[in-house]
């Protein structure tokens, strides 16, 4: 927890306030990282059809599953981007702005 509110910059205290255990941390930190990169974007839903959602949702699983080690950054990127204060910006791990 220590190492996540340094990244994040704040307070150790800041953590602890919005996650009383790890697990709970962890399991935001891959919900947000797999909504992120999964769930198609409301325009994509609107532009695209329901097949070319489903096989770009697949793609997306796959190429995560492939390389674990994108995986593991977006996981972290989600650890800290959830300890942020607001009006941060945070950076996926494919460096894009959420």
């Amino acid at each position: 927890m220590e190492q996540i509110a340094k990244r994040a910059d704040v307070g150790k205290l800041t953590v602890y306030r919005r996650w009383s255990i790890k697990e709970e941390l962890i399991a935001q930190a891959v919900e947000q990282t797999v909504s992120a990169d999964l769930v198609p974007s409301p325009d994509d839903i609107q532009a695209l059809d329901p097949q070319q959602i489903i096989e770009g949702v697949i793609q997306a699983a796959a190429e995560m599953t492939a390389s674990p080690a994108v995986g593991i950054k977006g996981v972290a990127d989600g650890v800290a981007a959830a300890a942020l204060p607001s009006g941060h910006v945070a950076v996926s791990a494919r460096g894009q702005a959420r």
